[in-house]
């Protein structure tokens, strides 16, 4: 009896021995996730040298978020050497996890055949398939991109739809303006309108101009010039070239606006300064015709200059009158101005 209380006695005081020595493992040990936490933090804080360290054995024990996250380290050479290999690599094992956003990567990889990757467009597919099923906005939306880009049947113009209006439904306003252009191109207004619509009321300038285009045409929506100009303004606002050239031809001409010639010239000049050659066109005519500014031919002969290296016939044509109203030392002063906006906009000459 006594020898079995002896050998009981023994068994607790090893398990005892066993669990004691286990303990501080239990309480001291950072866990992997811990670790991980500390690692995303350094690179949140573009301390890349500790993100590094901390994340490459967690990669190397398989952890896709360290594994995609010390990809894109080695994409843009952020504490360790630029690594197109080794991007990819490391990107791919995170995307075999299914890690969505390092799908997405593989994905734009062989969709631009970047990287040291060839061009496919099978394996683009595949691969923001995967991200997309997983609800990946920016997954739907390049897929339909990538659909678009196929080979055009029925099958490819029916997934693209499929897929943007999957990222659209999840409120992605590129996905809508996209939706909206497919839908106009195929005179499908009241749908196109629809998607637009939603797209120009997350401030989307691109679909607020198309919508103020419909509500001026009538495409899709009732007419209605006063929305019209509300959009275009939106977009112009904004920076959208092609609102700010129809917002000054609205100005100049009294459309559905009071006439009002230096408000014309002020979305002209906006327009020209983005490269846009019928504002440098116009704004170039109000310099020479002193209309809405005071007369300068040195600003009209530049002006008329870009137009004309922008292919414009009548900013050239205009070019040939300023010859006759201007010296030699105003030209030379134009293109000079010229140049300066060129180099701006990089442009070499």
């Amino acid at each position: 009896m006594k020898s079995k209380m002896d050998r009981r006695k023994k068994i607790f005081y090893i398990l005892t021995l066993i669990l004691l020595l286990a303990l501080p493992l239990v309480s001291y040990g950072a866990p992997p996730a811990a670790g991980l936490e500390r690692g995303l933090e350094a690179y949140a804080k573009r301390d890349y040298t500790t993100a590094r360290k901390i994340l490459m054995p967690l990669a190397e024990a398989g952890e896709a978020k360290a594994q995609y996250k010390l990809g894109r380290m080695y994409l843009r050479g952020l504490g360790v050497m630029e690594s197109n290999i080794e991007a990819v690599s490391w990107i791919r094992k995170a995307a075999e996890q299914g890690h969505a956003d390092a799908q997405v990567d593989m994905g734009k990889v062989y969709w631009s055949g970047e990287e040291g990757v060839s061009k496919d467009l099978a394996e683009a597919r595949k691969w923001m398939l995967l991200a997309a099923e997983q609800g990946d906005v920016g997954a739907q939306f390049s897929l339909g991109g990538i659909f678009e880009e196929s080979k055009g049947t029925v099958v490819d113009e029916a997934e693209a739809l499929k897929w943007l209006e999957a990222a659209a439904l999840q409120d992605f306003a590129p996905a809508q303006l996209a939706l909206g252009v497919m839908f106009y191109k195929k005179e499908e207004y009241k749908e196109a309108f629809k998607w637009l619509k939603k797209a120009a009321k997350q401030g989307e300038p691109a679909s607020q101009y198309m919508v103020g285009g419909m509500y001026y045409d009538g495409k899709g929506v009732r007419k209605d010039p006063k929305k019209a100009f509300k959009w275009m303004e939106k977009a112009a606002e904004r920076g959208q070239v092609d609102a700010q050239v129809r917002l000054g031809e609205m100005y100049l001409d009294g459309i559905v606006v009071e006439r009002d010639v230096a408000e014309a010239f002020k979305w002209y000049e906006r327009a020209a300064k983005q490269r846009d050659v019928t504002g440098q066109y116009v704004i170039a005519q109000m310099y020479n015709q002193g209309e809405g500014v005071n007369k300068n031919y040195v600003l009209a002969y530049m002006w008329a200059y870009l137009a004309s290296e922008g292919g414009m016939e009548r900013a050239t044509k205009l070019l040939g009158e300023l010859d006759v109203k201007t010296v030699p030392s105003q030209i030379k002063a134009a293109r000079r101005l010229a140049r300066k906006y060129n180099k701006k906009w990089g442009v070499t000459q």
